[in-house]
């Protein structure tokens, strides 16, 4: 049995709903979610070789989403995913204006300053497991002009990478491509429909406003893990 281990924001929302859709069809994989809205996940802190809640809220949010467990302890888990939590790769762009010098600061600076960032070098200070990040999903499209390759944004994940992730034995996993219009926006079909991550309280799977295009829906987590566990898990 592969133990996997999500960590995240409110956006682990539609991860979890979609697994709930599909894991009848992966009975040899199991995954616990470890989710908490906004950045209220960076109250995880390493102590006495787990990642441990330093509130009660956290606490709690904690126990709902993975079932029962207030505490993540590497040793029960084989590999370990941190979803969202403010990393956001829409607009970084290389240019031929800068040098690699230049993009390559500007790379680190974007990482760095995300609870994402901060999450993965305290999970690193415990466990030498495989870790992956998946970013926010881009912007969805306002509407899908062309079927633009989208050649650009895997070169910006790979540069990421090779920046940022690679000298912390880490991985950014790309936003499945089928999800992906205009060459660099996500479909905005699964952007209706998201509802609030459950947390045990009054806004558990409340439906986000029509204004909301931040969030993804549940067919979006689905098509996301699958893609993940056929290329990261099934594969190797």
């Amino acid at each position: 049995m592969m133990k996997i281990c999500v960590i995240g924001n409110s956006h682990v929302g539609s991860l979890k709903r979609g697994w709930d859709v599909i894991k009848e069809d992966y009975r040899e994989q199991e995954i616990t979610f470890f989710a908490q809205r906004s950045d209220g996940i960076d109250g995880l802190i390493a102590q006495n070789g787990k990642l441990i809640p330093d509130n009660e809220v956290l606490a709690r949010a904690l126990e709902f989403t993975s079932g029962g467990k207030k505490e993540i302890d590497p040793n029960e888990y084989d590999v370990f995913i941190i979803y969202g939590a403010g990393l956001n790769i829409d607009f970084v762009r290389d240019s031929h204006f800068y040098s690699s010098a230049v993009i390559e600061s500007s790379l680190n600076d974007l990482v760095a300053n995300t609870v994402s960032f901060n999450l993965l070098k305290r999970l690193r200070t415990l466990t030498h497991k495989a870790i992956f990040l998946g970013h926010l999903p881009l912007v969805p499209a306002i509407e899908i002009l062309s079927d633009t390759t989208s050649d650009d944004y895997i070169a910006r994940v790979e540069r990421i990478n090779e920046v940022s992730y690679r000298p912390l034995n880490a991985e950014l996993v790309r936003q499945p491509l089928s999800t992906i219009v205009n060459g660099n926006n996500t479909n905005p079909y699964f952007s209706k429909g998201s509802k609030a991550l459950a947390v045990g309280d009054s806004g558990d799977n409340t439906y986000h406003p029509e204004s909301d295009s931040d969030h993804m829906n549940d067919q979006f987590g689905e098509i996301w893990l699958r893609e993940f566990l056929k290329k990261y898990i099934l594969e190797r």
